[in-house]
């Protein structure tokens, strides 16, 4: 399902445009779109049920092709989707805050990112936690769980989901530091508590990375953060550093994608970009920044990970969260948090997919 736009292209700015009032934070919400055929609409509840009250494993059904590209869905926090590319439909869970997102190709090879964001301009929600797993027995499916802040409670928000499938070097590494699965990285680490390198097989350095606490396997890890940095001397190594959901370094599986071109920057904490394709950032205020891309961004999917190469170590454990601006179809707005849910700064990477 790709998203459309009715009103024409806007000229892309040139520079930073003024920052308007900063929004006010809300729960998930977004316009929900139907699930158009009514067999779509039994295979996710089918699905969902599979997730929650298992049956005998039977004969292994036929599933969809191997992904071979980006795809990626904007949920909102009753379930529909709001839009997407190459994805068929999601439902939430009876769990309440888990959400099954079903694509249209198998993703069960490809790499995962998701960020808790806002599918309506301008309508911001609290920066959460999220994390993503595998349903059994459904290849071309992504479980996603959402968090609230203070220290995690189960809490249903709207996020941003992408398998990355092709084209960019990922990796699904292990709480033990094992890479259960990769595209274009050779290994991974693990040192202190929750402290992981990550090697890829060409050069990082000008690229940002997506870190989303997750495993390759069926279910879903508890709650959690992950964090990600380039390394200085190691242009070819990230670093990353995984927390529970009360802002602890504990050892956690996790997703890692390297995204090297397209619409992506990494910030500092004063806003300056380091690198990437953007059009530089504005803070506004503790935690809060208006991240500019060259390009409309309105009708795409955003993600963001704490941690720049600038510093030697990961940024300090916060929770992340976007929007749209609606003053500004090239603009997203930027929230943080530390795990108590107060305001904290951080340096931040940013990434869109349209």
């Amino acid at each position: 399902m790709e998203s459309t736009s009715s009103s024409p292209a806007p000229t892309p700015p040139t520079a930073p445009t003024p920052l308007p009032p900063r929004p006010s934070r809300g729960g998930g919400g977004g316009l929900a779109t139907t699930l158009a055929a009514v067999a779509l609409a039994i295979a996710i509840v089918a699905l969902a049920l599979n997730f929650v009250v298992p049956g005998p494993t039977g004969a292994a059904g036929t599933s969809a092709p191997q992904g071979t590209g980006v795809y990626w869905a904007a949920v909102n926090d009753s379930g529909p989707i709001v839009r997407g590319s190459g994805v068929a439909g999601a439902v939430k869970l009876p769990d309440g805050n888990s959400f099954a997102v079903l694509f249209t190709q198998n993703v069960s090879h490809c790499g995962i990112a998701a960020t808790i964001a806002n599918n309506v301009p301008y309508a911001q929600p609290p920066p959460s936690l999220v994390t993503v797993g595998t349903l059994a027995k459904d290849p071309d499916a992504v479980l996603v769980s959402t968090w609230g802040l203070p220290y995690a409670f189960a809490e249903n928000y709207s996020f941003n989901v992408g398998a990355f499938c092709s084209g960019y070097s990922w990796a699904a590494v292990a709480a033990t530091g094992a890479v259960n699965e990769s595209s274009g990285v050779s290994s991974a680490s693990l040192g202190a508590t929750g402290n992981y390198t990550v090697k890829f097989s060409s050069d990082v350095a000008s690229c940002a990375f997506l870190a989303t606490i997750g495993t390759n396997t069926p279910g879903a890890p508890p709650s959690g953060s992950a964090a990600a940095a380039g390394i200085q001397g190691e242009s070819n190594e990230a670093s990353v550093t995984t927390y529970n959901g009360t802002g602890v370094p504990t050892d956690e599986p996790f997703y890692l994608t390297a995204v090297c071109h397209g619409q992506y920057d990494v910030v500092s904490v004063a806003g300056a970009q380091i690198v990437g394709t953007g059009n530089g950032s504005l803070p506004e205020g503790l935690g809060g920044f208006q991240s500019n891309f060259t390009t409309a961004v309105w009708d795409c999917a955003f993600f963001a990970t704490l941690g720049h190469p600038e510093s030697s170590g990961n940024a300090a454990v916060n929770a992340i969260a976007l929007t749209g601006r609606n003053s500004d179809p090239y603009a997203l707005w930027i929230d943080e948090d530390n795990p108590a849910g107060d305001p904290a700064g951080s340096a931040y990477q940013s990434a869109a997919f349209c």
